[in-house]
């Protein structure tokens, strides 16, 4: 390959290739913009409570399914 071919299809890459990605995806129709409101009072995540009573804390408790055995102070 010549050293024009690599510099023209590196720019390529760089510049046309984002753009026709950008109106790919943004010729797309939205479909959940038209769904309907199931329910409209949902309960926040500080008002839920235990069988026992117990206010339910979720505090570093996420991170730890989605990181595994990773200890938090």
């Amino acid at each position: 390959m010549s050293n024009a071919f690599k510099k023209y299809f590196v720019l390529v890459i760089l510049f046309v290739f984002p753009i026709v990605i950008y109106l790919f995806f943004a010729s797309g129709k939205n479909n959940f913009a038209l769904l309907p409101v199931l329910t409209e009072e949902v309960s926040e995540i500080d008002e839920w409570r235990s069988l026992s009573g117990e206010v339910i804390n979720f505090k570093k408790k996420f991170l730890y399914w989605v990181f595994g055995a990773v200890k938090f102070p």
